[in-house]
C-alpha cells in the first residue's frame, strides 16, 4: 500500500521494480566505519590530512636549571618602632648561596620592603601660633586641636579614617 491507494488515485499496479545492488568495496582493514562511510566513494588524494604532522614541532625541552632550596632567615624591619627580629623563606642556591631576585637581600638586615613605608611630614603649631592663627572659633577648644592633630599623624592623613575614628564628644562628655 502506498500513497496512491490512500488517496484513492488510479495507477499502475505493477510490481514494484527491484533495485539492482551496486558493486559494493570492502571496509579495509584500521578504518572505522564511519570514517568509511564518508570517505569511501572518495579518491585518497583528494582527501585533506586531518592529523597534523609533527615534523615541524620542536623536541622536548631539556631543563638545565639549578636546584633552588629554601631556607628559614631573620630579618628586621625598619618601619617598626620595636627591635622585634621576624623570619621568612628565602630562596637559596645550592650552595647556601642566595639567588638573584629572592628577596635574600634583606636577610639578618633591614626588610626589603620597608623602604615603600613613607611617614607624612606633619606640620605642628606652638601655643603662640595657635592663639594668634587657629583660635577663631569659640565652640572648639585646643584640645579638640591637639587630638584632631593627632589622629592625622596615627593615620597618616586619612581624612576618611580620621572622621571613622573621631570620638572627642563622648570623651569630652566622660571627662566633664
Amino acid at each position: 500500500m502506498d500513497i496512491k491507494d490512500i488517496m484513492g488515485i488510479k495507477g499502475d499496479k505493477g510490481p514494484a521494480a527491484k533495485k539492482m545492488k551496486e558493486a559494493t568495496q570492502k571496509k579495509p582493514e584500521g578504518v572505522s566505519r564511519e570514517v568509511w562511510q564518508i570517505t569511501k566513494g572518495m579518491a585518497q588524494d583528494a582527501l585533506a590530512p586531518v592529523v597534523p604532522t609533527h615534523a615541524g614541532l620542536k623536541g622536548k625541552r631539556k631543563v638545565t636549571a639549578r636546584k633552588v632550596a629554601w631556607s628559614w632567615q631573620p630579618f628586621k624591619n625598619s618601619a617598626r618602632a620595636d627591635t622585634l627580629m621576624l623570619r621568612h623563606w628565602v630562596k637559596t642556591g645550592t650552595g647556601g648561596t642566595m639567588l638573584p631576585g629572592s628577596n635574600g637581600g634583606d636577610v639578618g638586615g633591614d626588610y626589603a620592603f620597608s623602604k615603600y613605608n613613607k611617614k607624612v611630614d606633619m606640620v605642628m603649631y606652638n601655643d603662640e601660633e595657635y592663639e594668634s592663627l587657629l583660635q577663631f572659633d569659640p565652640e572648639w577648644s585646643k584640645a579638640e586641636t591637639d587630638h584632631l592633630f593627632d589622629l592625622l599623624a596615627r593615620f597618616d592623613l586619612r581624612f576618611v579614617v580620621v572622621q571613622d575614628r573621631w570620638m572627642y564628644q563622648e570623651a569630652k562628655a566622660g571627662a566633664g
